[in-house]
């Protein structure tokens, strides 16, 4: 089993520049994902905690009530949209959220003041990724629609019509998603799609595609406050009124 590399702990912004500029030298130009807890796998929603039991359910009932809540749905046959807008607004599903921005990445790793956990920030090398699991060469990223990304959709429940098949294989593929929401844009959202429970950095050629950097729980609330003087914050990355006033409410006025 291949054991993914661990990057140096990061404690401040000179520790993530440097940690930038580590995989910057040695794999390329990477995606990025943080997680709260440096525990946590790589594993999509949708697979935790039996999620997919009730996939069918799920992306239904989500379809069926969100024309009245958001006036940009994708049209009813766009499946590849339908599941990037079910995930950024929280619902469970096969995809794996990352950003091409590590500082969007770090802040989703140190955002709750409660947290008294290490973080993780991961760095994926998405092209090295596609070329293990589906021998891409010349290594590339895949577009969303894709016939490749759409084999894979189509039998994700997304329709009434549609016969319910559990995940069944064990393949993970990097695609970029389409910019239809103002939530896409700026946390700069690109995505996995898995096709199972499988977790990605216990995959036996994981040292080939990820790093993992830890950060500890001592650091997190200094690395809060910097990200907040660089402009990354709850309101700059969720840009709606609930989240602005989350914002201002938590900010430490003087």
């Amino acid at each position: 089993m291949g054991k993914v590399i661990e990057g140096k702990k990061i404690e401040c912004l000179e520790d993530f520049v440097k940690a930038l500029n580590f995989y910057r030298k040695s794999r390329g130009i990477p995606w990025w994902r943080g997680q709260g807890i440096s525990k946590w796998g790589l594993i999509p929603t949708l697979f935790r905690e039996n999620n997919s039991d009730n996939e069918f359910e799920l992306n239904i009932t989500f379809k069926r009530q969100a024309r009245v809540r958001y006036e940009k749905c994708p049209d009813e046959n766009d499946r590849t949209s339908w599941l990037f807008l079910m995930r950024h607004y929280g619902l469970p599903s096969r995809l794996l959220d990352w950003s091409e921005s590590p500082l969007t990445a770090l802040f989703f790793a140190v955002e709750d003041e409660k947290d008294d956990s290490d973080g993780a920030l991961w760095s994926i090398n998405p092209g090295e990724l596609n070329e293990v699991f589906s021998g891409i060469n010349p290594k590339g990223i895949f577009d969303c629609h894709d016939e490749r990304v759409t084999k894979v959709i189509k039998d994700i429940p997304l329709s009434v019509s549609d016969k319910y098949l559990p995940p069944a294989g064990k393949k993970v593929l990097a695609i970029m998603s389409e910019h239809f929401d103002l939530r896409h844009l700026l946390q700069q959202a690109v995505f996995t799609l898995h096709e199972s429970d499988m977790d990605l950095d216990k995959h036996e050629k994981a040292d080939l595609f990820l790093i993992k950097f830890i950060i500890p729980a001592g650091a997190k609330s200094d690395l809060r406050r910097s990200l907040h003087y660089l402009g990354i914050n709850r309101s700059t990355l969720f840009p709606d009124l609930d989240n602005l006033s989350t914002h201002l409410n938590q900010m430490k006025w003087v």
